[in-house]
């Protein structure tokens, strides 16, 4: 583990996700989102391979209100469920592509309300967190990821989030 030290001198071990993957967060307001009426706030890990992995951020409307997570539906259309991707070779061949708005997962809480997890990063999806669905808890605590993706090149160029320090 790597070793860093604070202002006192002091040794202090960075964790795992603080070492390999670079903290961003995509802020969604009422006026960005088509049918949002809650704040969605997303955190998005880049690792040094440039895959990203999408989290929950603690200013999403289901962490902040702690809400009771009863399920994490995959299944987007009729037609569409992100756990049926199968991935094959260096291409990644049979990836669904996803735009930064294409829903992920569906997520009903034990109030009745529901919220669509967007992705927020264009790309190839490689893989979900299958483990929600039958575990739907596991969205809300801390490391729990809903899939991970290498983005598109163009939107790595161009892509502005603001700054991991903001939510520390």
């Amino acid at each position: 583990m790597a070793c860093v030290y604070d202002k006192n001198g002091s040794e202090e071990y960075k964790t795992f996700l603080d070492k390999y993957f670079e903290k961003n967060y995509k802020i969604v307001t009422q006026d960005e989102g088509d049918d949002c009426n809650e704040s969605e706030d997303y955190c998005i890990l880049k690792h040094s391979n440039k895959v990203c992995v999408l989290m929950l951020a603690s200013g999403h409307s289901l962490l902040k209100e702690q809400k009771d997570i009863i399920e994490v539906d995959f299944q987007i259309t009729p037609t569409t469920n992100r756990m049926d991707n199968k991935v094959i070779g260096k291409s990644k061949r049979g990836a669904q592509w996803l735009t930064n708005v294409s829903p992920i997962c569906l997520v009903r809480c034990s109030d009745g309300t529901q919220y669509t997890l967007k992705s927020c990063v264009p790309g190839k999806l490689l893989e979900v967190n299958q483990k929600l669905s039958k575990e739907p808890m596991l969205l809300a605590r801390k490391g729990g990821h809903l899939g991970f993706w290498p983005p598109s090149w163009k939107w790595v160029a161009q892509a502005t989030y603001h700054d991991h320090h903001l939510f520390q």
